[in-house]
């Protein structure tokens, strides 16, 4: 079976959570807590801020989206801050409320100014990509500093990214470690994923497979396809691991599900030479397609391979 090397390209996935977190500050609030309708929605009715965030919330949960917003709406008109984060992310994501990017933007920029970690680091994202504001790395950078404070995972995770690249900021591969240490223990899949390339790639940091293979397991068990298929990669070829062919397959098949091409090619083969998996050329056939149709050309390859050795031996099966 062909075997590739594991993918050691740097991932840069932002995730925007909606945070359960109330911040204080000017508005109307009240010390009671809330945690069910009964309760929070005659303390929303009564005006106080954080009780309607956490309402708003209680609806986000159930997927009542609009009714999410209003309360949302509600806290923020007070100027609550977590509130207007989170009315920020319904304008982002289209939930509730008609998309508007700018207005996103708007409250992310309030919430932001108030010392809300969610609205610092989801503007930071902003201006990284120039959605709702004029791109600018530099105030990226400034805002996912701000987050990362309050240790934000997110913030120091993008950071993380931006200081290995140098974007936004002057290269530096160690703070870049460093802050992939710090995401990674908040659990951070993105920044363990990250961290254990360096670890398996001895960049920077000492060559240390153990750490790689335990660091891309924590994200694989989160669902992290790519560290699904390198975990896979690694069980394969015993390298920071026992082999374990029947393991490697058991992660391959999660990362193809997630349609990793390369995780499909190689779960084909699997499939097609018996290794850990009873062979089975149905299902090798399966993968091997949908890999192919993924653009992979060495499953396309494979395939053209098996099919002219097919037409040798006069066997109408075609792969």
């Amino acid at each position: 079976m062909n075997r590739h090397s594991l993918k050691s390209c740097l991932i840069f996935i932002v995730i925007m959570t909606l945070s359960m977190t109330a911040c204080s500050n000017s508005a109307k609030t009240t010390s009671q807590t809330c945690r069910s309708f009964d309760t929070c929605i005659p303390l929303a009715k009564e005006g106080f801020a954080n009780s309607q965030l956490s309402l708003g919330v209680l609806y986000f949960k159930k997927n009542q989206y609009s009714k999410a917003a209003d309360w949302f709406q509600k806290s923020a008109n007070q100027g609550y801050g977590m509130a207007e984060a989170n009315l920020a992310y319904l304008y982002l994501s289209g939930k509730g409320v008609e998309r508007n990017v700018n207005k996103a933007a708007n409250l992310y920029k309030k919430a932001a100014k108030k010392g809300v970690a969610l609205g610092q680091s989801n503007l930071g994202y902003l201006f990284l990509r120039g959605a709702g504001v004029a791109k600018n790395p530099k105030l990226a950078a400034f805002w996912f500093e701000k987050a990362a404070q309050q240790n934000n995972a997110f913030a120091l995770f993008q950071l993380g990214v931006m200081y290995d690249q140098g974007v936004g900021v002057s290269q530096n591969s160690e703070t870049s470690i460093k802050l992939y240490q710090k995401a990674a223990k908040l659990g951070s899949t993105q920044a363990q994923h990250n961290l254990g390339v360096f670890y398996y790639s001895g960049r920077i940091v000492r060559k240390n497979s153990n750490k790689a293979f335990g660091l891309f397991h924590q994200a694989a068990k989160k669902g992290l396809a790519q560290s699904q298929y390198n975990i896979a990669m690694m069980y394969s070829k015993g390298n920071g691991v026992k082999r374990s062919y029947k393991k490697a397959v058991y992660w391959l098949s999660k990362a193809a599900k997630q349609n990793i091409a390369e995780a499909q090619t190689d779960l084909g083969a699997m499939y097609l030479y018996g290794r850990g998996v009873k062979r089975n050329y149905r299902k090798a056939a399966y993968w091997m397609r949908r890999a192919a149709k993924n653009g992979s050309a060495r499953a396309k390859k494979v395939l053209r391979l098996i099919n002219n050795e097919f037409r040798k031996r006069g066997m109408k099966t075609r792969l």
